[in-house]
């Protein structure tokens, strides 16, 4: 799976926008420190490919209460996170959930390098 070091994605500015508008819907730099896993990320283009994201949270912050895993697909015009920005955040209480094909698209599969056909189906 195409992933990176938990404390890149922490640090990341782009993945910390990219949560803040996929869970709020506004601009801004989310504190990701809850992230205790990346089982698989992909970076995104302005204009293009959503950033994307499947990882285990911790239950600290503002993942308190939530499902331990998640999926987050987030993505912003040219101007970047503060002007025209979407996205989304998904929960789930497995991994197997998370990565199911119910979950991610084939495209999403191919992006994250995880073999669609053996993404399980929930």
């Amino acid at each position: 799976m195409k992933t990176v070091h938990v404390e890149y994605f922490r640090n990341d500015w782009d993945f910390q926008s990219a949560f803040c508008e996929a869970l709020y819907g506004s601009y801004g730099r989310l504190d990701l420190s809850c992230v205790a896993e990346v089982i698989a990320c992909d970076i995104g283009e302005r204009e293009g490919a959503d950033w994307i994201a499947v990882v285990r949270l911790d239950g600290t912050s503002w993942s308190q209460g939530q499902l331990p895993y998640c999926v987050m697909r987030a993505g912003c015009n040219y101007t970047g996170w503060d002007c025209i920005a979407s996205g989304k955040v998904e929960f789930y209480a497995t991994r197997e959930e998370a990565l199911c094909r119910n979950t991610l698209t084939a495209e999403e599969c191919d992006r994250l390098e995880v073999p669609y056909e053996k993404v399980g189906a929930a």
